[in-house]
């Protein structure tokens, strides 16, 4: 999938913070993506959108952090 068709299914739903558990998940899979094709800066760019939903149940929120940590570091070397 496209990453906007990936965010626009995590946006669908009522529920606030269902929505934001799946945004923060779907930004942090993209960001995934981006980062095993090399994109070190789009790859930090969607791990902070993934901190940013808030969501601190959600994996992806605490996974997110661990790989912005991860990126940020490579770049100061």
């Amino acid at each position: 999938m496209e990453e906007q068709a990936v965010l626009a299914e995590a946006k669908k739903g009522n529920d606030d913070k269902g929505v934001r558990e799946r945004l923060s998940e779907a930004y942090y899979y993209l960001g995934i993506k981006r980062l095993v094709a090399d994109d070190r800066e789009g790859a930090a760019e969607f791990f902070a959108k993934s901190v940013e939903m808030d969501a601190k149940n959600s994996i992806g929120y605490v996974a997110a952090k661990a790989m912005l940590a991860y990126v940020k570091q490579g770049a100061a070397k």
